[in-house]
């Protein structure tokens, strides 16, 4: 048997035992299996219902092979299901949505560049409508179809990106311009104080979104299924106006975790740095950059830059700045963490 301690540790690391050389379907039933393996050894052995597990992976695994004979809308159905299930007037499978205020959502856009020139604004923002041939797979949206991705930090994005040159790529800091809600599929982390079933049901959407892409920059993605259909479900939802969960889905975007996270590759280990943020477009207005209306309106931007044009310009002889006798975190003492506070100081304009 587990004690406390052991189980948590397990939970916190569930998402990292996957195995990208077999089937995606073979992933899903061995993470379940895994996660049965943990509870039924655990102290939330006789408080988990083992039937609530199974239903959202039996459901997830349906949505995929409804997805795969090229029945799409079965499988948006299927995954719907899923976030329709309730328990004494709460969502089973799906966390609270994580509300903020104006400017408590403070993020980075980044684009690659292959020369030293900068970008406009309007051109760090959502690819544009008129470009959607150059939307390809991405993890909660499906090819053509545009949402704006941000992240929480200069380095997820840069991450994100696969690393592309640190001197030339633009980055701009982003901020929400009114309240904004996200539903919230960030990695969980057990603690003692949320290590009950009601936190472990909600966990399952995360991980089921969280699987790594064996071959990412592919023109599809099957570990792209499960959160591309969660966002079409919650769009849907979003824009039939049905009563409760219309409610809780009355969200502009998703919030979750770089599958980067916690890997060998990831440089700082801190999941407040690997969080990411998707907006899709809604509606038809679009402005004269062919950008979303309804998007622009939520987000404010700062001129983007770049390593380079900030090392020319500092006054400094550099980027890294000390102020008092704070002391910094690893990550803050880097270039990214230094130009992160730069840019948060910096004015902020919609696009219209």
């Amino acid at each position: 048997m587990l004690n406390t301690e052991e189980t948590i540790d397990r939970l916190n690391h569930l998402y990292l035992e996957d195995n990208l050389e077999d089937d995606y379907i073979e992933r899903i039933k061995k993470q379940r299996d895994l996660l049965l393996e943990i509870v039924i050894n655990s102290p939330l052995a006789n408080s988990v219902d083992i039937g609530k597990i199974n239903f959202i992976y039996d459901k997830a695994m349906l949505s995929i092979d409804a997805y795969l004979k090229g029945n799409v809308s079965m499988a948006i159905m299927y995954i719907a299901s899923i976030l329709d299930q309730e328990d004494n007037g709460k969502f089973v499978y799906l966390r609270h949505s994580a509300f903020f205020n104006s400017h408590e959502v403070i993020g980075y856009r980044a684009r690659e560049n292959e020369t030293y020139d900068l970008f406009s604004r309007e051109e760090v923002m959502h690819i544009p409508n008129h470009k959607r041939y150059l939307i390809n797979n991405q993890r909660y949206s499906l090819s053509g179809y545009p949402c704006l991705y941000f992240g929480a930090s200069i380095y997820v994005c840069w991450e994100e990106l696969d690393r592309p040159n640190i001197d030339k790529f633009n980055v701009t800091c982003i901020r929400n311009e009114g309240p904004i809600q996200f539903a919230d599929l960030t990695l969980p982390y057990f603690n003692a104080e949320n290590f009950n079933k009601e936190y472990l049901y909600t966990s399952i959407f995360p991980w089921l979104c969280s699987f790594k892409a064996k071959h990412k920059g592919s023109a599809f993605i099957e570990e792209y299924i499960i959160p591309q259909m969660l966002m079409s479900a919650l769009m849907n939802f979003r824009e039939r106006g049905r009563g409760g969960i219309n409610e809780l889905m009355a969200f502009q975007g998703i919030m979750y975790t770089s599958t980067i996270y916690y890997t060998s590759k990831d440089l700082f280990k801190d999941e407040k740095l690997m969080t990411n943020y998707v907006v899709p477009i809604l509606g038809n207005k679009i402005n004269g950059y062919g950008l979303c209306e309804y998007v622009c309106s939520y987000f404010s931007l700062t001129q983007p830059t770049s390593l380079t044009n900030e090392r020319v310009i500092a006054k400094q002889g550099g980027i890294i700045m000390y102020d008092g006798e704070r002391k910094y975190s690893k990550y803050e003492m880097t270039e990214f963490g230094q130009l992160e506070k730069k840019l948060k100081g910096r004015e902020f304009k919609k696009i219209k």
